[in-house]
């Protein structure tokens, strides 16, 4: 097994034992392990929105919003639209845009909105 594999599998560990201890709010303990599994593998996207969860649970909102910007470096947006003129614009202004169906498996982050 490589060394690259092991250590995200590490990681991997590291995040979800710290999803068990924000339900019990064990924030610190979260974040702690959630720093971990980052350093083990800093592509993983969850851990950093899981650890801005757990700075908020600290009630530490401006550390929090800096992971979930880190989170955000580098991804891939794609718009889901129900209706075509929306869908359209969305085209224009260079968004791929696609099913929900096409990307429910494949998206860490889904945001909705109404307006």
């Amino acid at each position: 097994m490589s060394e690259e594999l092991i250590d995200r599998a590490l990681a991997a560990r590291s995040a979800i034992g710290a999803l068990s201890l924000m339900p019990v709010d064990r924030y610190a303990d979260a974040a702690d392990h959630l720093r971990e599994a980052i350093k083990l593998d800093p592509t993983l996207v969850n851990a950093r929105i899981n650890l801005g969860n757990a700075l908020l649970g600290l009630g530490r909102t401006e550390e929090a919003h800096a992971e979930y910007a880190e989170a955000l470096k580098g991804a891939r947006v794609v718009v889901t639209e129900v209706d075509p003129i929306c869908a359209l614009q969305a085209a224009m202004e260079g968004y791929q845009v696609t099913t929900l169906d096409e990307v429910l498996t494949t998206a860490d982050i889904f945001i909705t909105a109404t307006g």
